[in-house]
């Protein structure tokens, strides 16, 4: 997800803003408005003690100076929690209707046992059913396939229920992730420490330049927009068909990244 914003005149003190106990979200707008993109306001403090203090100069807007592109990320590293599984149940006959009712009863079978468990969330589709050809045209019978998607969270026992479907489906892939409150939770997080970041490197970089003040001209902030998969499985008829007993799962982990950038001018 991209954010963007062109903000207004503004310069950058060096003291940081010190916030009260308030909630991610509220701290997040206030680290907002301290990088320029809803107050004005920017002044840097020369950070040599041995001369004389520096005193903060009004940015002229209509002032021609150099423009700097910069970015800082922050990153964390979570174990995923959700698991994604695939099943597919195929089948053929000499008719479209038997081929439909041949998937019809496996995929209902498999269902009965998935609403079993209420935290399982399942999806069904891809559901198609095709006539098969032979070298002059000729329909020679149908064929036809459903998939069931199931997502649930890594809790004990509940990959053992691979082998309740079995019988009724096989098995094509698994994805592991993160679920969507840890998610938001932890990029809220990284929002604002990497806002923090870049407000003390655009600092660091007038300073840099001996500049006394600068001016924030636009800023980016780039979050993760969807869930993040590590695969893991893939279809492996060994694996269903000849053993029933449930494979041992590592979730491992998924990395969260936030990016802020911007452009910062300098007189």
């Amino acid at each position: 997800m991209n954010h963007s914003s062109q903000a207004p005149e503004h310069t950058l003190t060096s003291s940081r803003p010190r916030f009260a106990k308030l909630t991610p979200a509220a701290l997040l707008s206030a680290s907002l408005l301290c990088i320029g993109l809803t107050t004005p306001a920017l002044s840097v403090a020369q950070t040599d003690t041995s001369a004389a203090p520096m005193h903060s100069e009004t940015f002229n807007p209509t002032q021609q100076g150099n423009k700097i592109h910069f970015s800082v990320s922050e990153s964390e590293n979570m174990t995923n929690d959700t698991i994604s599984i695939v099943f597919r149940r195929t089948a053929q006959g000499t008719t479209a209707e038997a081929v439909a009712n041949k998937i019809n009863t496996q995929m209902q079978s498999a269902m009965a046992i998935v609403n079993k468990y209420p935290d399982i969330i399942p999806k069904t589709s891809h559901y198609r059913i095709n006539p098969v050809y032979n070298k002059k045209q000729v329909i020679t019978h149908w064929k036809g396939s459903q998939s069931l998607s199931l997502i649930f969270e890594n809790k004990p026992g509940m990959i053992q229920m691979l082998t309740l479907l079995q019988p009724y489906l096989s098995y094509q892939s698994m994805r592991f992730g993160i679920s969507d409150d840890r998610k938001k939770e932890m990029t809220d997080h990284l929002t604002l420490k990497a806002i923090h970041a870049f407000q003390a490197r655009a600092q660091a970089i007038a300073q840099a330049f001996s500049a006394s003040n600068y001016r924030i001209l636009e800023t980016r902030i780039n979050t993760p927009s969807h869930n993040i998969h590590q695969p893991s499985y893939t279809s492996n008829r060994m694996m269903m068909a000849e053993s029933m007993v449930a494979p041992s799962v590592a979730t491992g982990e998924s990395q969260i990244k936030v990016t802020v950038s911007g452009i910062m001018q300098l007189p």
